[in-house]
């Protein structure tokens, strides 16, 4: 299993975890975590922003169709990106 933790620019306090085909989202702005199976994910990692934050989306189907739009800082995005790296792996094999 992998996790990261880190303090989402929106979400606060965030605990992305990717066992297998499931990938979650843990946030204290929803009670029940986001959880979508990988094959059924759509990512988007967008360039960072003149502050250096990363943004990156993850929907089920299709971006701009639910799901999560996480705002990763600069300085947590080494903590993120291994697991962002692994849900693309799974989605390209």
């Amino acid at each position: 299993m992998l996790e990261a933790r880190y303090p989402d620019q929106t979400l606060g306090d965030t605990l992305l975890s990717l066992e297998g085909r499931n990938g979650e989202v843990y946030t204290p702005l929803v009670a029940a975590p986001g959880r979508s199976h990988t094959p059924m994910l759509v990512v988007e990692v967008h360039p960072p922003d003149r502050k250096g934050r990363t943004t990156v989306d993850l929907a089920p189907g299709r971006a701009g169709q639910g799901g999560f739009r996480l705002v990763v800082g600069e300085g947590d995005w080494p903590t993120v990106a291994p697991l962002i790296d692994a849900i693309r792996s799974a989605l390209a094999g």
